[in-house]
């Protein structure tokens, strides 16, 4: 499950699909097949995945072309993420549903602002009588209106903007602040978003907390998960753990990686060899 859970993804690519399913559904199923050569462990698909979770158990079926498989947990490796009292887990998208509608619209109505060439809606009015010939008029000189030309208006037309302008709008503003609100329902720094604010301390500590708080608790998940449902009970008497190594996403940059190998080998905690393979990624000297 490392390197290659089946034939058709490697380990990176099974693991980025299985973690992509948890964090927008709350949960992510993959099935244990046996393989040619070892046992093949084979993502499914959540658009055709239907469970039905129950008090103290749960079956899901698998639609499989015309078909549809029924599974129980004892076929079946998954994880799940945050849950009430009951095994149902709770689903993030859901939790967000106003915050993704609002973000929604917001996109709309940017499209049709930056569609019309930044210009605002408005309102056409006069008070004379207008002819067939002038309504065309009138129609061609909004079309060079909408495309950013000088529209002619006769007729003793006027217009009336329907809504404020662009700094009354804040239509950026908007965006960025509803981005982050999007984020923090998945627990995103704001760095990793877009947001440039904020000097390169506390990006640094930002992405930390990111391991800590938010990458932490799914690893933690997938590690049991592993042990638990992949694992046989021989596997795990004889002390086989799984663990995800985070070492190298929690050191900081480079001076604060140095800084800390010379701690550690001043304090004897580790070896130059084991400084050399498991921090800085060199051979270890003979």
């Amino acid at each position: 499950i490392r390197l290659d859970p089946n034939p058709m993804q490697v380990g990176a690519e099974f693991w980025a699909a299985m973690a992509f399913t948890a964090a927008l559904r709350g949960v992510a199923f993959a099935e244990p097949t046996v393989g040619i050569d070892q046992v093949e462990l084979w993502p499914l698909d959540p658009v055709r995945t239907d469970v039905d979770w129950r008090e103290r158990d749960f079956s899901v079926r698998y639609a499989t072309g015309s078909s549809v498989r029924a599974l129980v947990p004892s076929q079946l490796f998954w994880f799940s993420g945050l849950s009430d009292a009951t095994h149902r887990p709770l689903v993030p998208w859901k939790m967000a549903k106003g915050a993704i509608d609002f973000q929604l619209a917001l996109e709309a109505g940017a499209r049709s602002f930056f569609r019309n060439n930044l210009r605002f809606s408005g309102i056409l009015s006069t008070e004379h009588k207008l002819t067939e010939t002038s309504i065309e008029h009138i129609r061609e000189g909004i079309a060079r209106w909408k495309q950013g030309g000088i529209p002619v208006l006769e007729q003793g037309l006027s217009f009336q903007q329907a809504q404020g302008t662009n700094a009354d709008a804040q239509l950026a503003e908007l965006i960025r602040q509803r981005t982050l609100e999007m984020a923090r329902y998945w627990r995103i720094p704001r760095t990793m978003v877009g947001e440039e604010s904020g000097t390169a301390t506390s990006q640094e500590q930002e992405a930390l907390q990111f391991v800590k708080y938010t990458m932490r608790p799914w690893v933690r998940r997938i590690e049991q998960a592993i042990t638990v449902r992949l694992l046989t009970p021989d596997m795990r008497a004889e002390g086989l753990r799984a663990r995800f190594n985070l070492d190298s996403l929690l050191r900081g940059d480079s001076g604060t990686q140095f800084r800390n190998a010379v701690l550690a080998r001043t304090a004897s905690v580790l070896s130059v060899n084991e400084i050399r393979t498991a921090w800085l990624d060199q051979p270890a000297i003979d």
